[in-house]
């Protein structure tokens, strides 16, 4: 399970890195901003794995803009709500 803490660095920063071949991520870095650790850090290993290369492929899709706000695809991992 990985919960390491992540250093914050700003989104510009990061498309430097980026820019440079690098992954932040693994890096050890997090957009400021962001959350550090998240729903999906207490998964099995082979489902971080899976849900990183969702991620990649999510932020690949050009952001787009509708009324006046911009989107951006994303992967995100949440509870299931207990019924009763």
């Amino acid at each position: 399970m990985s919960t390491n803490k992540k250093t914050p660095i700003t989104q510009e920063n990061w498309e430097t890195l980026e820019a440079n071949g690098l992954n932040p991520e693994d890096m050890g870095f997090r957009i400021k901003g962001t959350r550090g650790v998240t729903n999906i850090n207490f998964a099995p290993e082979s489902t971080q794995e899976s849900y990183k290369l969702m991620q990649e492929t999510a932020r690949t899709c050009e952001r787009f803009t509708h009324e006046g706000r911009e989107y951006e695809v994303g992967v995100y991992c949440h509870k299931v709500p207990v019924k009763k």
